[in-house]
């Protein structure tokens, strides 16, 4: 074992484990801002926001940086590793089979001929995956910034996108810096991938469509996980996992239900979570004894409730229906409606059950004031 190798090694092992802890300790004495500007110029608080601002892409680019240099730390390491104990042993194989003008599969990644060895071309690679993982980390911290406060989805999935990207292009660089000649092989092994593609999409084509919704959901950005969604065939929860294949909902019932992609694709879909305003519509039945009192009822009913729900915010203001009406004459009773709007509560929390109750309760109380009661609903038989 050479010296170069012992003292390459020994680098490369101090930058893996030792360039996180120092980028830390270098972090940590950086200045930060507080409250210390909050009474001063407006002026000194515009430029303290902008120095935390600057502060924070520094952290940020250096941690990107110090991931990115350990990791490829760990890649040159296991290089070296693999060139000084792994790779003599198939040069021995193919000095064994030179006479029968064989060659191992090791040895066919390198031309013939080649003086180069892996450790020369080590660092080479190592750098090159090193301004990968630094452009990867820098273009999540960067998409985290643009979607702050906001839904992922979309965005998730293009940062995944851009990730095989990179790390393509920097897997083309690394070929053409071992100069791998492929030839034969690589023809087979693509035509070998075409015909077992072919093979496995007609054995499993459903399944291919599964994943290919799947890839829509997330595209698509319609919900995400922890949200309350409504399907259109009445299934109703909170989004715990988002799959390739399928979508769990936990309903209010606390059993999960296991839907296909395929068909959140084709049905409709409401997401209760990005819901800010809520209705309560009450359907009401009066007895035709007391239609002289509804007019006076109908307005005392929309006074009470902006009464008993004043503390939450009712829409009251034109923008939405706040209306108390009678809508239709029926065998055993006449039909009224009350209409109300709230915003900032979403529909099935608490607060809308709590808001519900507040506008039913109102309603009992303007009936009770002027001594009117509910239809009951009336059978009638008839003999024949």
């Amino acid at each position: 074992m050479d010296q170069d190798f012992v003292f390459r090694l020994t680098c490369a092992a101090v930058l893996a484990l030792g360039i996180d802890p120092l980028v830390q300790t270098i972090v940590s004495a950086f200045p930060t801002t507080g409250d210390a500007a909050a009474n001063e110029h407006p002026r000194a608080k515009h430029a303290a926001k902008v120095g935390a601002a600057v502060v924070a892409d520094s952290v940020a680019l250096l941690n990107a940086m110090a991931n990115g240099l350990s990791k490829a730390a760990q890649v040159y390491g296991v290089l070296l590793l693999v060139d000084s104990w792994v790779l003599p042993f198939f040069e021995k194989d193919e000095s064994d089979d030179d006479a029968n003008n064989n060659s191992s599969t090791l040895g066919n990644l390198l031309p013939a001929g080649s003086s180069a060895r892996l450790k020369d071309a080590a660092l080479h690679i190592s750098i090159t995956l090193w301004a990968a993982f630094t452009l990867c980390s820098i273009k999540h911290s960067l998409f985290l910034d643009y979607v702050a406060g906001k839904r992922l989805g979309r965005v998730s999935l293009m940062d995944t996108i851009l990730d095989f990207v990179v790390m393509g292009v920097a897997l083309a660089h690394i070929l053409s810096v071992l100069d791998m000649d492929w030839g034969v092989g690589l023809r087979s092994l693509f035509a070998a991938g075409g015909t077992t593609a072919l093979m496995v999409s007609l054995a499993s084509r459903d399944l291919a469509e599964q994943m290919v919704s799947g890839l829509l959901v997330k595209t698509w950005d319609a919900f995400d996980t922890a949200e309350y969604i409504r399907l259109g065939d009445g299934i109703e929860g909170k989004v715990t996992a988002i799959g390739l294949v399928e979508t769990c909902i936990l309903g209010y019932d606390n059993i999960t239900t296991h839907i296909p992609n395929s068909q959140i694709c084709r049905t409709r879909l409401c997401n209760l979570s990005r819901v800010q305003k809520s209705q309560v519509k009450p359907i009401l039945r009066f007895k035709y004894s007391d239609l002289e009192k509804l007019p006076m009822v109908l307005q005392d009913i929309l006074e009470q409730i902006r009464q008993d729900c004043a503390s939450y915010k009712l829409i009251d203001d034109g923008s939405k229906p706040f209306v108390a009406l009678l809508t239709e004459y029926q065998a055993d009773h006449i039909q009224a409606m009350v209409n109300t709007h709230f915003d900032g509560v979403q529909p099935n929390t608490v607060a809308y059950q709590e808001i519900r109750q507040r506008v039913m309760l109102a309603i009992a109380k303007a009936m009770k004031k002027h001594g009117v009661e509910f239809a009951l609903p009336s059978t009638i038989y008839y003999q024949k």
